[in-house]
């Protein structure tokens, strides 16, 4: 089981003290984010080959060892989207680059916290804690096109002991099934998204607008546009009164 790719569920487990405890546990990935519907789908008329980089992080930081996990997953689906006409690991020709950072966010005190008072209690008191998600992808076509960039969250619950089914959840058979459906429902955002980007087959980058005049930079310079005011009229010179 790769459960210790689940950073929260793992911390979790560990504060039970229970051999059985990962048995006991129970995995349900979050429907809010799910597949890409059929009706949503992509077509690339022409697709190109790309060089496909993963990296995946625990609160920010590398995480190797889950890396080498989700690497196959992520590049099995980046692979049948039929979006590229090849994925590799070199670069290729053209100098496509297809870089995607999976970032695993979770509060491992309280994981343990919970995990010791559903341990402590025998399993009467369960818990239920969440792995946060937050997945970007980064698509450059060449040397000199603009990138495309996305962004995509995801959440995986845990469940331990007595406690109820989370709402808007469906639960896996395990650990790894739950997972492997995270990463999948993730890669699928990602690609959706970025091949439906213009920029990515071919069109300019959308500008920002000109700034408007509130801006205070494109404001005009009251001292050399003001027109010039006019001259405040005198009163003319009168005569001294003679003696």
């Amino acid at each position: 089981m790769k459960i210790k790719v689940l950073a929260i569920a793992f911390a979790m487990l560990l504060a039970c003290s229970w051999s059985g405890a990962a048995h006991a546990a129970r995995f349900f990935v979050d429907n809010a984010l799910g597949d890409v519907p059929p009706e949503q789908a992509v077509t690339v008329a022409d697709p190109k080959p790309v060089q496909l980089l993963i990296e995946f992080k625990t609160n920010g930081a590398p995480n190797a060892q889950a890396r080498r996990f989700v690497t196959p997953i992520i590049t099995r689906h980046v692979t049948e989207s039929g979006y590229f006409s090849n994925v590799s690991t070199s670069p290729v020709e053209g100098g496509a680059i297809l870089s995607i950072v999976v970032d695993n966010i979770f509060d491992r005190e309280a994981a343990r916290r919970a995990g010791f008072e559903t341990g402590s209690s025998f399993f009467l008191n369960g818990n239920a804690v969440s792995d946060n998600y937050v997945a970007t992808v980064e698509y450059v076509g060449g040397a000199n096109a603009a990138t495309i960039r996305k962004e995509t969250r995801h959440m995986l619950i845990t469940a331990i002991g007595r406690v109820g089914e989370p709402e808007n959840a469906t639960r896996a058979r395990n650990a790894e099934e739950a997972l492997n459906t995270v990463m999948r429902q993730i890669t699928q955002r990602l690609l959706r998204d970025t091949v439906a980007d213009p920029v990515f087959s071919g069109a300019p980058p959308a500008t920002t607008d000109a700034a408007t005049p509130t801006d205070p930079a494109a404001a005009p310079d009251a001292a050399t546009t003001a027109p010039p005011a006019e001259p405040t009229p005198q009163p003319e010179a009168q005569p001294a009164p003679a003696n």
